[in-house]
């Protein structure tokens, strides 16, 4: 199906970290490698991180239906590019608002992935397929994770669309996971060893009504998508999460022993899968103190030495690009964190979720829950 693509020329500067990649054709649209603020090779030298792609110019109208059907015929290549690059940004294809963002997403050749769980305020804008992102206040960055790492069954692919740039800040910085483990590994290899072996457990307090000041706000009723006390414990017993309920009617619950470095299948190579880095130092509110939400396997406490240092690694090697109106970014969930700058209002981008390709679909879903 790809036997189109060609080879970059070794003229442009940017051919050196695009491996493989020069120009994807179909009859509506060619797409081309595009350059980005902030833009890096990869530390593997695989590739640039992001890949950015932009229409070629001079094609006449691309919209949202032409970039769907790019995506439709060229899924395969798409999820080897992201396997490759880790993050794909979509940029001036035409992309309006969330109809649009939610016909890209349905065009993946994906499972649908349903939002059950987080901790998050959020709001449904197309049913089943696109949510806002974090509506948490403005004033409080989001730390580094992968979304859902928590879950049994995390989602595959994380997509974000820019609806409304902000007036400054608001970036969605992004990081290699596997980046984030060899440093881990090679600065803290005993303590490593030690999360490697014990897994580690998140506990928080879910309040009873939703909480729009705080990142970690979402009640337990919305968190589970539920209305009684009984189902949410019903939804936590599935997921192996023990649970307390509180005399205001919060619920305060401790997630059953999760791994935190794991293997990528795929490419063998060990990856920060976890939200030990978000839970410490970003779980504050009135009913969360961060260096309390995260623990080892066996309840004792984590290095906060070296989850202080990951933190910095992070900030140091990220990759934050300016948000353009219309931006599509996909990540493969399970190699690239993510993470939110603090802005200036208004902005607005919408999320969507997706699981692994419709032909690997398991004969049954099982629940996927997650708290961030």
């Amino acid at each position: 199906l790809f036997r189109s693509l060609k080879k970059l020329h070794r003229s442009c500067s940017a051919a050196r970290f695009l491996t493989g990649f020069s120009k994807l054709h179909l009859s509506t649209m060619d797409l081309v490698p595009a350059t980005l603020q902030g833009q890096r090779p990869l530390s593997n030298g695989k590739g640039t991180f992001p890949l950015a792609l932009s229409p070629r110019p001079g094609q006449g109208e691309i919209n949202a239906r032409t970039l769907a059907a790019w995506c439709g015929a060229k899924s395969s290549h798409l999820r080897s590019l992201l396997l490759r690059h880790g993050a794909v940004l979509f940029r001036d294809c035409g992309v309006e608002g969330a109809e649009d963002f939610g016909l890209v997403t349905r065009a993946l050749g994906c499972e649908g992935y349903d939002y059950v769980g987080g901790a998050a305020p959020r709001t449904e804008v197309v049913k089943g397929v696109v949510f806002t992102s974090n509506e948490s206040p403005p004033d409080q960055p989001i730390p580094f994770h992968h979304e859902l790492a928590q879950s049994p069954n995390p989602p595959s692919y994380i997509l974000f669309s820019c609806e409304k740039e902000s007036k400054a800040g608001g970036a969605t910085p992004i990081i290699p996971s596997e980046e984030v483990a060899e440093f881990f590994i090679r600065e803290f290899p005993e303590f490593a060893r030690e999360v490697e072996a014990k897994g580690v457990r998140y506990i928080r307090t879910m309040p009873e009504v939703t909480d729009p000041t705080s990142a970690q706000g979402r009640s337990w009723a919305e968190t589970y998508a539920v209305q009684t006390r009984e189902d949410a414990e019903e939804a936590m017993r599935k997921q192996g999460t023990s649970w307390e309920w509180l005399p205001n009617g919060d619920c305060k619950t401790t997630t059953a022993v999760l791994p935190a470095l794991r293997t990528d299948p795929r490419t063998g190579k060990a990856v920060f899968f976890n939200s030990i880095v978000a839970a410490f130092t970003g779980w504050n509110d009135s009913r969360n103190v961060g260096e309390k939400a995260v623990v080892l396997g066996d309840g004792t406490p984590v290095n906060a030495g070296a989850i202080r240092a990951v933190a910095r690694f992070m900030s140091e090697r990220e990759v934050a690009f300016t948000w353009k109106k219309g931006d599509v970014l996909i990540l493969d969930n399970a190699t690239v964190m993510h993470s939110r700058q603090t802005f200036e209002p208004p902005r607005r981008v919408l999320a969507a979720l997706r699981g692994p390709p419709m032909a690997s679909k398991a004969a049954k879903r099982p629940l996927r829950v997650g708290i961030l």
